[in-house]
């Protein structure tokens, strides 16, 4: 590949959240100068809760889940109902989006999307306009649990840029993991299988945004080279980070 670009290299304008029909709501993002919606779906968590939403959604439920546990039951149909809601905004109505076997989402033809959970919260974006897109749902790492995983996650140099950041480390450890699973996310389609934590380095970290940097063998087969800048806002009292890139 020739010269490093920056894939989605654009201002964030965070617009009014949009209640739609509980539980979905909904938030616009600029990006590139393009909007992207990014639709949420509430988890319940209570159990009887937890029951009679899956009941109400039971045709969102894929059948490979059928003997899952209720709790992982009523994740897989929030994020379902949330990449619903996006599609039907594109005009693509009453469509389940299904699952392939290494249990990535399985999009309609010329869109691209992106799924996440994370305790009582689904979020799930989808578009035409781009041809990769990220994006991940994580609450705030407690720093016992960054202690355990850090060194899965962040190398020597990634560790001084962290410390080096304006943001709280926990806040920023966090940052990290997410923007790393988001372009996990957002390249997959074209690498197709397992990619550790080391695929990318954070080249630098922003209250807003990390800039990161593919490995060269992985820049090599997607369509989008090799430096990306994931978008980090919060919401719901979660740290949602996304990443988009219109490839020709």
């Amino acid at each position: 590949m020739g010269t490093n670009k920056v894939c989605g290299d654009t201002e964030v304008e965070q617009l009014a959240m949009t209640q739609l029909t509980a539980p979905i709501s909904s938030q616009d993002l600029i990006l590139d100068g393009e909007k992207i919606t990014v639709y949420f779906c509430d988890i319940p968590g209570e159990a009887t809760e937890v029951s009679a939403f899956i009941r109400k959604n039971a045709g969102f439920l894929s059948s490979k889940l059928i003997s899952a546990t209720p709790k992982r039951q009523a994740e897989f149909i929030a994020g379902r109902l949330a990449s619903c809601a996006g599609l039907e905004a594109l005009g693509i109505h009453k469509h389940v989006v299904a699952s392939n076997p290494d249990r990535s989402p399985i999009w309609p033809e010329n869109i691209a999307g992106a799924i996440s959970h994370k305790t009582q919260l689904a979020a799930a974006a989808v578009s035409r306009k781009f041809n990769l897109i990220g994006l991940d749902l994580e609450t705030t790492f407690p720093e016992k649990t960054i202690q355990r995983i850090s060194r899965k996650i962040i190398n020597d140099s990634e560790q001084q840029r962290l410390l080096a950041s304006p943001l709280l480390y926990p806040v920023a450890f966090t940052q990290v993991f997410s923007a790393k699973e988001t372009l996990y996310k957002a390249i997959y389609p074209y690498v197709g299988r397992y990619l550790g934590f080391d695929t990318s380095e954070v080249v630098s970290i922003a209250k807003d945004h990390l800039m990161l940097q593919l490995r060269q063998d992985v820049a090599d087969v997607v369509p989008c080279s090799c430096l990306f800048k994931v978008h980090t806002l919060s919401t719901a009292g979660h740290i949602l980070t996304l990443a988009v890139s219109a490839t020709n």
